[in-house]
């Protein structure tokens, strides 16, 4: 008996993805991987144990989350190099030394060339003085668009609000990045690309 991954659409990778779904739990892999030499059929008989399924199943994609604290750890450790130092406070949540917060969602890389799909609670921007690092993984790059508090509180009132979530989608088009807004509009954010001068007097 072969068991056949089901191929997502990539609004629904992203609606896993935000939700911390692995798509290995429930046997599916997006649809723009569909060529990927890692895609494989799962084989197994009738009689094969389900943890051995699941096992397979889960070589094909690892968690999410886990790998998105992985990479979030890693970035902190290359902002403190650049001369920027962060305390973790809570999920994307983290604080300066002088007690203000930056906020860091990260994409773990793009969903497709050139795009990305973040998102972090807004709760996290209740607090006076907070600013924004959005982290988009391409390879082993990371790319950064730091928003000071100013930029932040005109940010989030454009973006998508989905029980609670903000919603970001990042675009590269020609060389240029973009937050976009699907249907709506987007917002030239190059300015925003590694500035950590900034970081070191929040």
């Amino acid at each position: 008996m072969n068991m056949k991954i089901i191929k997502l659409s990539d609004e629904a990778c992203r609606a896993l993805e935000q939700l911390g779904v692995p798509f290995e739990q429930i046997g599916v892999v997006p649809a723009q991987h569909e060529e990927s030499e890692n895609i494989q059929t799962v084989k197994h008989s009738v009689q094969s144990p389900p943890e051995q399924v699941s096992k397979a199943i889960t070589q094909i994609r690892p968690n999410s989350k886990e790998e998105g604290r992985k990479n979030r750890k890693k970035y902190v450790q290359h902002l403190r190099q650049n001369g920027v130092v962060l305390e973790h406070e809570e999920r994307t949540a983290y604080l300066t030394p002088r007690g203000n917060r930056v906020v860091l969602p990260l994409a773990n890389g793009p969903y497709r060339p050139g795009k990305w799909f973040l998102g972090t609670p807004k709760k996290f921007f209740n607090k006076p003085n907070t600013a924004l690092i959005l982290i988009c993984k391409e390879n082993e790059k990371f790319i950064d668009f730091i928003f000071p508090p100013p930029d932040v509180e005109k940010l989030v009132p454009m973006l998508t609000d989905k029980a609670g979530e903000l919603k970001f989608n990042i675009r590269r088009d020609d060389g240029i990045y973009y937050i976009y807004r699907p249907g709506v509009d987007k917002m030239e954010i190059g300015k925003f690309l590694g500035g950590y001068t900034y970081l070191k007097g929040l």
